[in-house]
């Protein structure tokens, strides 16, 4: 195995290997370090020759004093200059450096004392080339160096008797303060020469205001062509270095840790390659034998643990597998069982159109512990239940199914809500040692009057559509919880449902359906949405009452089950030819009707021409309802038909203000368009192929029309 892993070593490196950007690091790493150091060195350098610079130049100024003095004392000539140089207006001395200003100081310049100094001060240079001397003289007054005696030296410029120019205030206190102790220098930086120190010794003293010197200037030019010269020669130094101590290292790199490395990365591969091949056995990082006494080699010890580990999981996770997915099934054919056992296949009760049924169960896990359930107890008897069990997942779905049938049987016994309750309580608390409970809602409908007898047992309010036609919460009594405490007695109440009016039942998984930020849906919404439209079928109210839950809630995770029933009654038909349907009072709402009033048409065979007829008085008054009736707020119109002896009646009911269009003045159909008024004619055609049309106000506006089809 070692044999094979090391093969491997050399193809599987990449281009871009550790060992180069090893070798790279060294060589930035010692590169920036010798940079460092070769700063700190040439600094050192630097200062340590611009101290001997200054140390010579000083000593210079030093001799170059006692010599001025012992050819003769200058005093007089440097008196002379200064007292000539005050003497002058600002005008005058404003020309330095000019033949007229040369001029006014020329005598200084061919006096004997000036001629002995220059040549004691261009003796006293001769030693040293680098430095200019000379005598100066500072003007505190005016902040300027006077020259007294400058001779010319080698390519310096030479500055004549009386000449002058600027010096900053802080290099003029400094030598009339010096105290004698140290070395007097001082940097400047310089129109002509750029920096460069200035050297001095006091030769003479002229009052607060002028102090003669002997001057010697170094440029620090040379300073810096010195140690460019020792830079050059420390880069090249540097380079051999940074590449010598670069190849040591990547080579100490490559055996101590790159080589190693390498080794437990073909071992991987060769073992991924393994577990491809469905090879599960081999000890890939055990046969390396790194021995390093190091983290690498704690790192392959670690890695053979892990293959052993990866192994162990793979065949745990095998097994693991093989389980959930046996109990996936399990639960998926749960999942249908339990699907099964709620009703439905909608419309539900296709014979009857007394009513109209949906309702609809969405679980949070695969399974859940909401139910509902709707059956007729007989002819005229319609049980509606709808519960909630504690929990979820497999137990609350095993104690729903036993909760539904035990409730289903109490009922399909004749036994009014409350009585199904109490008894439905007693059998599920009965050995009850798990402890869950349900909350239910059980309601039986009389259908031939519309009569909701209910009971509740800890479940949610139920919504009704109310007289005003908006649904609101019906606050009932509420009993205790099934499977709580045996012999538990609960009330029951009775709730009337014209024709029209709906019923809303749900489970608490509705009103507290959660966003990420865990706000709750709440029943307010729940209203808000119903309220939108009123008059839909149960099979659109729950889809849009879905679809509102599922915006409001997003990405967020689905925490309890959603359970839904709605029930419209539609009322009872007194013969076979009664029948009525409620819709918004809209023009949207013309097809529907006309459909409707078509369809019972065409059971009594009603010529074509007279079904036209009927369909433009549908779509007039529905037109006039919804832009007169309901033009300043929403409802519903119900449209009632019969069909007796061969004629048909329609009855429209809305809850606008009053409004007989009876009453309303015929339009002049002798008129031209353009010249009778807009508005009437409507109601005129409805009047005139109508066989007879009534109107009356009871709470409400009820218009007839009337049409023989026979």
């Amino acid at each position: 195995m070692s044999e094979i892993a090391d093969d491997t070593i050399n193809e599987s490196v990449p281009k871009n290997s550790l060992e180069k950007k090893v070798f790279r690091l060294s060589m930035i790493g010692s590169f920036l370090l010798g940079i460092v150091l070769m700063v700190i060195f040439l600094g050192i350098y630097s200062q340590s020759l611009a101290s001997q610079y200054i140390i010579e130049s000083f000593a210079l100024v030093k001799s170059t004093r006692l010599a001025v003095r012992e050819l003769g004392d200058p005093y007089e000539l440097v008196e002379g200059v200064i007292e000539r140089y005050d003497n002058l207006t600002d005008e005058q001395r404003a020309k330095t450096g000019s033949e007229e200003y040369r001029a006014m100081f020329d005598d200084f310049a061919q006096s004997e004392m000036y001629l002995i100094v220059s040549e004691a001060l261009k003796t006293q240079n001769t030693d040293s080339p680098w430095n200019d001397i000379y005598i100066g003289v500072f003007d505190r007054k005016r902040n300027a160096l006077l020259y007294v005696c400058d001779p010319p030296v080698g390519s310096s410029i030479n500055y004549a008797p009386g000449e002058w120019e600027p010096v900053g205030r802080k290099e003029i206190d400094k030598f009339f303060e010096w105290d004698g102790t140290g070395r007097l220098y001082d940097f400047s930086d310089t129109n002509l020469y750029g920096w460069m120190s200035t050297s001095g010794i006091p030769l003479y003293f002229y009052g607060t205001d002028y102090a003669a010197f002997v001057l010697s200037d170094v440029l620090l030019t040379d300073v810096v062509k010195a140690v460019m010269k020792m830079a050059l020669r420390c880069i090249f130094g540097l380079l051999i270095g940074t590449l010598g101590i670069g190849l040591i290292i990547a080579r100490r790199m490559r055996r101590q840790f790159i080589d190693p490395v390498n080794r437990i990365a073909a071992a991987a591969t060769h073992y991924l390659e393994d577990r491809r091949k469905g090879i599960t056995s081999g000890e890939h990082f055990n046969a390396i034998g790194i021995k390093t006494n190091d983290e690498i080699e704690n790192l392959c010890d670690v890695m053979s643990q892990m293959e052993k580990g990866l192994n162990e999981y793979e065949a745990n996770i095998t097994r693991i597998t093989a389980e959930k997915e046996r109990i996936s099934t399990e639960l998926s054919l749960a999942a249908r069982i339990q699907s099964d056992a709620l009703p439905s296949h909608f419309p539900a009760f296709t014979e009857r159109n007394e009513f109209d049924l949906y309702a609809s169960m969405d679980p949070a896990k695969e399974i859940g512990g909401d139910f509902y359930d709707f059956f007729l107890v007989d002819d005229d008897h319609l049980c509606i239940l709808i519960a909630d069990v504690s929990g979820k997942g497999i137990p609350a779905s095993l104690f729903m199914m036993a909760s539904k049938i035990v409730i289903a049987d109490n009922a399909k016994m004749g036994r009014s809500p409350a009585e199904i309750l109490a008894a439905a309580n007693n059998v599920i608390t009965h050995d009850n040692q798990e402890k869950m409970f349900v909350t239910a809602w059980v309601g039986i409908l009389e259908i031939s009057t519309g009569i909701i007898t209910a009971s509740n047992a800890g479940h949610e309010y139920p919504i009704v559509r109310n007289e005003e036609g908006r649904f609101a919460l019906y606050k009932d009594a509420h009993g205790f919880i099934l499977g709580g405490l045996e012999n538990m007695k609960y009330s029951e109440y009775q709730l009337k449902l014209k024709p029209g009016d709906s019923l809303f039942v749900y489970t608490d998984g509705l009103a507290e359906a959660s966003d990420i930020n865990g706000t709750m849906f709440t029943t307010d919404r729940v209203l808000e949405v119903l309220n939108e439209d009123t008059g839909r079928k149960p099979e659109e109210m729950l889809k849009a009452v879905s679809s509102a839950v599922d915006e409001f809630t997003r990405d967020a995770e689905q925490f309890d089950d959603l359970t839904m029933l709605c029930l419209k009654y539609n009322g009872l038909n007194e013969n076979n030819d009664v029948h009525e349907i409620i819709l918004p009072g809209v023009t949207e709402s013309i097809d529907q009707a006309t459909e409707f009033v078509n369809g019972i048409l065409e059971k009594h065979d009603c010529p074509f021409k007279t079904m036209t007829q009927i369909d433009m008085a549908v779509d007039e008054i529905l037109a006039n309802i919804g832009m007169y009736a309901y033009r300043k707020q929403k409802g519903d119109v119900k449209i009632s038909c019969t069909v007796t002896d061969g004629v048909m009646k329609l009855t429209f009911t809305d809850n606008g203000p009053p409004f007989n269009p009876l009453q309303a003045k015929e339009p002049d159909t002798t008129l031209s368009a353009e010249e009778r008024e807009i508005g009437g004619l409507g109601i005129f055609l409805v009047r005139k192929t109508m066989d007879d049309m009534e109107y009356r106000y009871e709470d409400a506006n009820i218009l007839t029309i009337s049409k023989k089809i026979a």
